[in-house]
């Protein structure tokens, strides 16, 4: 059972409201992590498949490639940073929060170009998230975090985690700052 909740530091330095065993945080990269397991889920159940190129699982949503010919780029590539995409650029990083992937993807279709043979080396790449998160939704035929949500989160006994921001936990939620120093 529960043995200790608490927290330590402040969750809004304009109000000094100290952070608590209630204070919400925002995911950030440990989306991948929850997005890697519900894909995982899928695949169990025989909706997705990690090996499936995806030209054939989401057309035109990863370009063409020197490398098509030899190995095509998978989801499992995509997962394990092996697809030899770019990382986020600024203006995917300072996009609405709301775009679905499919949306979010379109704004630099070439940063998914294979810049090598994928599978043949790792570069972090955040949108190969973005790319496990529309397969998410070709596969389910929802929103990708309404399916983590529900299929993921609340079966661990997550039931107020979200991955957008909700007006029911505002008052709970950390915000980001930098200290002094």
């Amino acid at each position: 059972g529960l043995r200790w909740a608490g927290g330590v530091g402040v969750a809004d330095l304009r109000t000094g409201r100290p952070v608590d065993a209630d204070t919400q945080f925002r995911v950030a990269s440990i989306t991948k992590s929850v997005v890697a397991l519900g894909v995982m889920r899928l695949v169990e159940q025989g909706r997705l498949d990690l090996d499936q190129p995806l030209r054939e699982l989401m057309p035109g949503v990863v370009p063409a490639s020197a490398w098509d010919s030899v190995t095509a780029v998978t989801l499992a590539h995509a997962l394990e940073h092996t697809a030899g995409f770019d990382d986020v650029r600024l203006n995917e990083w300072c996009a609405d929060e709301g775009l679905a992937p499919r949306d979010a993807l379109a704004i630099n279709p070439r940063s998914r170009v294979a810049r090598w043979r994928p599978g043949s080396r790792a570069s972090y790449s955040n949108p190969g998230y973005t790319i496990a998160g529309h397969a998410i939704e070709l596969a389910t035929g929802g929103a990708w975090d309404d399916y983590l949500e529900r299929d993921v989160l609340r079966p661990l006994g997550m039931s107020t985690a979200r991955f957008r921001r909700t007006p029911e936990f505002a008052d709970r939620l950390a915000t980001g700052h930098v200290g002094p120093g």
